[in-house]
């Protein structure tokens, strides 16, 4: 399951500029020469608190990284490219959060796991996750996934579920029907049409079925 492709760096980890500024470190001026794509990439993230991205402009981007905006175009040639980038780099985090969960001898309560993890995330950088889809992001779900891919701690586990002879091809269609269900369960949860106590107890049951088939 490949991941979106977008301009400039597609794999970049959160930089230490928010953790700098935090201590109180001084922040460069906006002329140095020192903006790069992971610094305005960060900056474009800590925007998206309290906005989605197709409400970011060039100018509160560069403004909050203390940069040009010239130095934009300079590296991404676009300030769609730009969100293309940081959509990768939403995606990527995602698929790193949910690598990160501990793996145990039970395939499916750590589906569980992940899923939990997977819901926790996404509510809680609402425009992050929102961001990993649309905007012509589209995945492919063929061959093992590659890492920082969302879905490929779920192909993981799904294959150790089912054992060595389960096809690649199964695990990923089983892989992405729960990805879609996790999805829809975070959108009706967000826009308010189901509560999160009544989700809590769905969930589970959901996982377990698609798990079995």
């Amino acid at each position: 399951m490949s991941l979106p492709r977008s301009a400039g760096s597609n794999a970049l980890t959160a930089s230490a500029w928010p953790t700098r500024w935090a201590r109180g470190e001084s922040r460069p001026s906006r002329s140095s020469p020192k903006a790069t794509p992971e610094r305005l990439i960060d900056t474009a993230l800590l925007l998206m608190r309290d906005r989605p991205c197709d409400r970011l402009s060039v100018r509160e981007i560069a403004t909050g990284a203390e940069a040009s905006t010239t130095s934009i175009y300079t590296l991404f040639g676009s300030r769609e490219n730009l969100i293309a980038a940081v959509r990768t780099r939403a995606c990527v985090e995602l698929g790193e959060v949910l690598g990160a969960v501990p793996a145990t001898r039970d395939p499916v309560e750590d589906l569980l796991a992940i899923a939990a993890e997977y819901r926790r995330w996404a509510l809680a950088n609402r425009h992050r996750y929102a961001s990993i889809f649309g905007g012509g992001v589209s995945y492919v779900p063929h061959g093992a996934p590659r890492d920082g891919d969302p879905a490929a701690a779920l192909v993981d586990v799904v294959n150790r579920a089912h054992g060595p002879e389960y096809r690649i091809e199964d695990a990923n269609r089983t892989a992405v029907a729960i990805w879609a269900a996790l999805h829809g369960f975070i959108t009706f949860e967000t826009d308010g049409t189901l509560h999160g106590s009544y989700i809590d107890t769905v969930v589970p049951h959901a996982i377990r079925s698609l798990l079995a088939g």
